[in-house]
């Protein structure tokens, strides 16, 4: 599902010319990072993506990785929770999208408005 809608995910992650005063780690990207779980491990190849690492049979992560993974999951856990309300109270996420692609961005910024997030 990822790879089908990757334009729809680079054009979101765009950055738009008042988003170089907003703080990004990596100086100097035009897009900002899709932030993911493992599924998306394929991802990097097509977008910027932060993305938990992944232990492979016989290879445990190090204490480094795992660290890094702890950030990850502080960071996500704020967005889980976002989708999550977001489900409850609108059940947007429980139904396929029937309008155009180009007003999502719109309905979503509305409803965050409108929540304060």
């Amino acid at each position: 599902m990822f790879r089908d809608g990757i334009g729809i995910y680079a054009d979101f992650l765009r950055k738009e010319p008042g988003d170089v005063a907003l703080p990004d780690p990596d100086e100097g990207q035009t897009s900002w990072a899709l932030m993911a779980d493992k599924g998306y491990t394929g991802a990097c190849a097509s977008v910027r993506a932060i993305i938990p690492k992944k232990a492979t049979e016989g290879a445990p992560l190090g204490g480094v990785d795992l660290a890094a993974n702890e950030r990850i999951a502080r960071a996500r856990v704020k967005c889980e929770h976002f989708y999550g309300r977001m489900k409850g109270l609108f059940s947007i996420t429980t139904d396929r999208f029937k309008s155009k692609k180009k007003n999502l961005t719109a309905i979503i910024s509305g409803i965050a408005a409108h929540e304060s997030i």
